[in-house]
């Protein structure tokens, strides 16, 4: 019988974050294999036709054998997204490398990544919370990367560093070991056992952090306790008991003891043994042995005046507070909780965000539970009336008080330390955000303002935050300007609110315009057609493309989109969008700006420009601020897509539909290029109706026509606007059930509500089978309308 000494092995998984440690263990896994040197030295085909002996036929046979099973090896640690990288190479070597350039990148890459490493390595300092073993962890993984990226450092180095950046209660230690210890002659590993035995001892030394915890806890049933007892050992407490236990004293408070229980209370109960107080600390003297509400030191005034911390950072989920004097209603206070895992609330009407499709359970001390309903984001409102979020917070209904997790904050970076009675919080900046002191019942408290943005909450019944939405996030300004120039048929009046907008916020970044080009605007359409390619977009959109292609009018400034799988398709679409605006506006395309990019300056692609008399004015190379009109369009486009996606909370596939609307709401929108008119009205002379506009990603209810359903059959489905047809003068509708696209009229909105893309599971099919995101905004005909789309009825038809 014969017998196996395989060891089963499972292949480690490359991440986005992982690749240095992932080769290593790929190293020893491929070397356990006996398949390493294929990735190290490879080998070599021979030529076509080159005659072999039966051994060369034999070796070259074996080694391709081993380097097909080196590559499988590497294919096994591989997702979807990493096996695209490697997956036109032939050979294991080509795909390590392929692998170690995207994840390591070239040479300049890493240069840059080893200043980050040392400046990373200088900056270390231990926290006040942390332990000496997570500390070392955490200066072993830099020096770690810093050695893989080709930095000499030795332990000796790593050790001063790590002495010279310990947490100021080990400085007695640090100096011992800096006077009798050579560090030379010293591990990393035997420095880390003396400073944890130290560490130990001072823990034993101050009292471990549970047990403290625990007695003040139990510190309300051990009064009573006291109180129930009617010793005969010269102890009588506040209660009338029946106990005829004796009661022992600790020596040094007998006499206090004794003093406290001559008094004759009115309760009952039994005598119980006294506890140990000797790892008790008082928090009014700071000594160790009695409570403080036994200490005879004068009680020690804590001063809770208003203590307010600004903040400028405007990251997600950063806490700027304001502690008041005094508690005030309920709702608003937030207890700073070291216990718990998670920040947690019972007001559902404070979350401006909610997840509902978190659920499970919350244990409390005492051992009962509470259901969890949900996970979302709260908002406050500052001193300086700036608004920032609580992220993160499990939603736990009719939960009574409110928590701050201080460990779920660490986990965010922020420092907590506890000192003289007072808890201080810091961002990783050593700022500080707030500083509590604790309150007589021992707990620290915050008071925050809750906030709700309209934009969340009631923007749905405000028209200038409604139209703020269905314009794709357009700002107050260009919609004032709208509707006092009359740019636009179908705008109400609108007023510029002071709330923020969460998809602006998270869908809009602060960038440096683009330089205005210096020469002077054309006179005529086509005279001009700025280009630029955007891509590629990650991931592929609906209909699988990854590039989207803009043409931008300078005189008009109206907008026309294109989406590509490849940027090779440039040319093709170039002609059908030459012969296309061509015929509808009766002028000839004179000149067409662009960048360098080899899918503009290919060889066939200048013969039919100067065929067809079309100059090329390109950039100069690494200048894309000559090209300002397409850079400036594709960053405002994308800003509007974003923002219109994160505000609706869609999955990213959805890119190109956001996009595709986000042209179509920028040529309706007004321009600096051109005065008192619209990219649309100044590209067909009429202004353009706005009436049928409603917000991206809201729930649509489409009718179903007569014959495609029974008499008890529903009359409406329920699908999602991802944008409008000009070809029909539809709205362009999603079903997330089946994956199709569909083209109605017949629509009732529900702008407010959204889809709950929870729902579905990570293989969820996105591909519609109907429309293809291939070109979108048609140039308007001759006999179009005013209005490009009818609007919907107000009430849905009820006839059958």
């Amino acid at each position: 019988m014969a017998s196996s000494n395989m060891v089963p092995f499972q292949v480690p998984m490359l991440t986005k974050s992982n690749y240095d440690n992932w080769s290593i263990k790929m190293k020893a896994l491929l070397g356990s294999q006996d398949v390493w040197e294929m990735i190290e030295k490879g080998y070599i085909e021979p030529q076509e036709g080159a005659t072999l002996s039966q051994a060369q036929r034999d070796s070259l046979k074996d080694s391709r054998k081993r380097d097909k099973k080196a590559l499988y090896l590497i294919y096994q640690g591989l997702d979807e997204d990493a096996f695209e990288k490697i997956s036109e190479a032939t050979t294991a070597k080509e795909a390590w490398e392929k692998l170690q350039t995207s994840y390591k990148g070239a040479e300049p890459v890493k240069k840059v990544r080893l200043q980050t490493l040392r400046s990373e390595f200088e900056t270390l300092h231990m926290k006040d919370v942390e332990s000496i073993s997570d500390y070392f962890s955490r200066v072993l993984a830099v020096t770690n990367q810093l050695k893989r990226n080709g930095e000499k450092i030795d332990d000796v180095k790593i050790m001063e560093k790590i002495l010279r950046s310990l947490d100021s209660k080990f400085d007695h230690i640090v100096t011992v070991i800096e006077e009798t210890k050579n560090l030379e002659a010293m591990t990393i590993e035997q420095l880390l056992g003396s400073l944890q035995a130290y560490e130990e001892k001072q823990k034993k030394k101050q009292g471990v952090g549970e047990q403290l915890l625990k007695t003040q806890l139990n510190s309300k049933e051990k009064e009573e306790d006291f109180g129930n007892t009617r010793g005969r050992g010269g102890y009588r407490g506040r209660g009338r008991g029946r106990g005829s236990g004796r009661v022992g004293f600790n020596n040094n408070y007998a006499q206090e003891d004794r003093r406290e229980g001559s008094t004759r209370g009115r309760g009952r109960g039994g005598s119980q043994p006294r506890r140990d107080k000797s790892q008790i600390k008082c928090y009014n003297c700071q000594r160790y042995g009695h409570y403080a509400s036994e200490c005879r030191v004068p009680k020690r005034r804590i001063e809770e005046k208003a203590n307010y911390v600004e903040k400028i950072s405007h990251e997600d989920g950063t806490l700027l507070m304001v502690r008041t004097n005094r508690v005030g209603e309920q709702e608003n206070t937030w207890y700073l909780d070291s216990g718990a895992s998670n920040h947690m609330c019972g007001k559902r009407n404070l979350f401006v965000e909610l997840d509902e499709s978190v659920n499970g359970d919350v244990s409390f001390g005492d051992e009962s539970k509470a259901p969890v309903k949900g996970k979302g984001k709260i908002l406050i409102r500052l001193k300086d009336g700036r608004h920032e979020f609580i992220s993160n917070v499990f939603y736990v209904p009719n939960m009574k008080n409110n928590i701050l997790s201080l460990g779920q904050l660490l986990e965010k970076g922020y420092d907590v330390h506890l000192k003289n009675n007072t808890l201080s919080l810091r961002d990783n900046q050593n700022k500080l955000i707030a500083k509590v002191p604790m309150s007589r019942n021992r707990m620290f408290l915050l008071n925050i303002q809750h906030d709700i943005a309209k934009c969340f909450k009631a923007c749905y019944k405000d028209a200038s935050w409604l139209w703020h939405l269905r314009f794709g996030h357009l700002n107050f300004g260009s919609l004032e300007l709208l509707y006092k120039k009359e740019m636009v048929k179908g705008l109400p009046s609108i007023s510029q609110p002071d709330q923020l907008c969460e998809g602006c916020l998270l869908g809009k970044q602060c960038r440096k315009s683009f330089p205005k080009e210096a020469s002077s605007r054309t006179n005529k359409p086509l005279e001009l057609i700025h280009t630029d390619v955007c891509g590629p977009l990650k991931p592929s959109s609906l209909g699988k493309n990854n590039y989207f292609l803009l043409f931008i009018d300078d005189f008009s400034r109206k907008t026309w989109v294109y989406f590509l799988k490849q940027k090779s398709e440039v040319f093709e679409v170039f002609k059908k969008f030459k012969a296309s605006v061509e015929k509808e506006s009766g002028c000839k395309i004179k000149a067409m700006r662009s960048d360098r990019g080899g899918e503009f300056t290919s060889k066939e692609f200048l013969e039919f420009c100067d065929h067809n008399g079309i100059r090329r004015p390109l950039t100069v190379p690494r200048s894309p601020q000559q090209n300002g009109v397409a850079e400036r369009k594709n960053r405002t486009i994308l800003n509007m897509a974003r923002s219109m996606l994160k505000s609706k909370k869609m999955p990213k596939e959805f890119w190109a539909e956001a996009v595709a609307t986000a042209v179509y709401l920028s040529n309706r929108s007004p321009t600096r290029s051109i005065w008192g008119k619209t990219p649309q009205e100044a590209w067909s002379g009429r202004k353009p109706g706005i009436s049928h506009l409603r917000v991206f990603g809201s729930i649509a209810y489409a009718h179903i026509h007569d014959h495609k359903r029974s008499k008890l059959d529903d009359k409406s489905e329920k699908l999602i606007l991802i944008g409008y047809d000009s070809n029909s003068k539809g709205y362009k509708l999603y079903n997330p059930n089946s994956g199709k696209t569909i083209i109605s009229r017949d629509v009732e909105f529900n702008e407010e509500e959204e889809w709950n893309w929870s729902l579905h599971d990570e293989n969820y099919n996105f591909f519609p089978n109907l429309v293809e995101d291939e070109e979108v905004e048609q140039p308007m005909m001759e006999q179009e309308r005013e209005e490009t789309i009818t609007p919907p009825p107000s009430n849905m038809r009820t006839d059958d």
